[in-house]
């Protein structure tokens, strides 16, 4: 009692914002701002300071009144956020630095892999090339057939091999949207699957059924949108091989939240339900 506020302003209160008041009272006017100070004990906390001078009926300052409100609470938790967003700067940094690591070591090895399928598969194709010119005429209609689907295969493959390098750098190329007709990219890749498994069904007995619902049109990348054709189609040819009437449907249906919901299943193997992971809603491009 009987001491100056000062003694609780401590040796690291901001100088800088008790002269900014002292300045003010100086002039006679009001004055907030936010300090640290200390108790007696020598602990610190935080204030809201704010002097007002008071005057009498003719104008004279007679006295100011300062009212400070505890802000030690609201300091706190603004520290804490502070440093909750360093501490996730730093690990979106860090996870960055993963992401562009493991992105640069994927995409050397598709050029690798690309690089060592590429000399085969154009062995593969220069045959096929050279025996319809020498021997073309000695093949009957299904050798000629036969042949035309090796090397469509290879020119095929030659495609998925130059598109590794591409997929390979998604993560930071952008979508190439456009109209795509997904229902002709099913009906050319269930012809493909028909044409290199033709014996299917004399070797496991089945009948296979395919139903595409046509007319299908979508907004996506139709490079992206065909090799997630082929991997779903390819995926429901090969465990429907054991089932004496295998089918297959790919379609659309309305969901209950009015979007449009595209499918491929099949009758096939199957898993356990409870292991189903659901995608993340995608967002609707403007």
């Amino acid at each position: 009692m009987g001491k100056s506020p000062g003694i609780l302003h401590g040796s690291d209160a901001q100088r800088a914002g008790f002269n900014r008041i002292r300045a003010a009272v100086e002039k006679r006017e009001s004055v907030r701002a936010e300090l640290v100070k200390y108790t007696k004990a020598g602990s610190a906390y935080w204030v809201d300071l704010e002097v007002v001078p008071i005057a009498d009926a003719q104008g004279s300052l007679t006295h100011f009144v300062a009212i400070e409100w505890d802000i030690t609470e609201r300091k706190q938790a603004e520290e804490q956020i502070l440093q909750l967003n360093a501490e996730l700067e730093a690990r979106v940094q860090r996870r960055t630095r993963q992401l562009e690591a493991a992105n640069s070591e994927l995409e050397a090895f598709s050029y690798s892999v690309s690089h060592d399928l590429r000399s085969p598969l154009n062995t593969i194709n220069g045959f096929g090339q050279l025996l319809l010119k020498s021997n073309g005429k000695n093949l009957d209609d299904k050798g000629q057939h036969y042949l035309g689907r090796i090397r469509a295969g290879a020119q095929q493959m030659g495609d998925l091999i130059d598109g590794l390098p591409s997929l390979a750098k998604l993560s930071r190329d952008p979508l190439h949207l456009e109209p795509a007709n997904i229902s002709a990219v099913t009906r050319r890749i269930e012809q493909e699957c028909r044409e290199r498994d033709p014996e299917r069904q004399v070797q496991v007995q089945v009948q296979v059924q395919v139903q595409v619902q046509d007319g299908m049109l979508v907004l996506g990348d139709a490079v992206l949108l065909s090799v997630v054709m082929q991997n779903l189609l390819g995926n429901a040819w090969k465990y429907t091989s054991r089932q004496a009437a295998a089918r297959i449907d790919m379609g659309s249906e309305t969901a209950a939240d009015s979007q449009t919901v595209y499918f491929v299943k099949d009758n096939g193997a199957g898993f356990d339900m409870a292991y189903v992971v659901v995608p993340a809603k995608l967002p609707q491009p403007a």
